[in-house]
């Protein structure tokens, strides 16, 4: 997210032995003992719940509606059905949502809320210019390599869950500098 510019630089760097991001992780560890020292468990379960529940909601959502509004879209995995997966996906996370208290939904407004003052008070002016969404007429990605070399890799063809694999003779891609050896 910080090479991306959605946040700030210094949450970019990673150690150049271990490949891991310090600062990231000794300040959500910092972060995430505060809070567990004073807030109880029960609370916390609830947050944990919503919160993943409500990460699942949006990538089932984000599926369908890229499907739509980017249909000629490269896609690198595909899903048989992926309209149903994706509902039934959506539909249960959201049910599982309505079981939780209301003070959980209330927290969780409340984050939303934080986040998007962040987006829009720091990641909005900081972001990459985003690119067109690739396709087999050769856009280019929204994800752009960095000097360091790392970004997110394609493969070559798509794969289809559900399907046979087959052995492909196409090029393998170069290994990304934060891989380990």
């Amino acid at each position: 997210m910080a090479e991306d510019g959605l946040l700030p630089q210094v949450f970019a760097r990673v150690d150049p032995r271990s490949k891991v991001p310090v600062v990231n992780t000794l300040l959500c560890g910092a972060v995430c003992a505060a809070v567990s020292a004073f807030v109880p468990i029960s609370v916390l379960g609830d947050l944990v719940s919503i919160g993943t529940l409500m990460a699942f909601l949006l990538v089932c959502g984000g599926v369908v509606l890229l499907r739509r509004t980017h249909p000629e879209a490269e896609r690198p995995v595909r899903v048989r059905w992926i309209g149903l997966v994706a509902g039934v996906g959506f539909a249960g996370s959201l049910a599982l949502m309505t079981t939780l208290p209301a003070a959980t939904w209330l927290r969780l407004v409340v984050w939303l809320a934080i986040g998007l003052v962040i987006f829009f008070g720091y990641a909005r002016r900081h972001a990459a210019t985003a690119a067109p969404i690739a396709t087999d007429s050769g856009c280019s990605s929204p994800i752009q390599v960095s000097e360091s070399g790392s970004s997110a890799s394609v493969p070559a063809t798509p794969i289809t869950l559900g399907a046979p694999l087959t052995v492909s003779s196409a090029p393998r891609l170069a290994p990304s500098t934060h891989e380990t050896p």
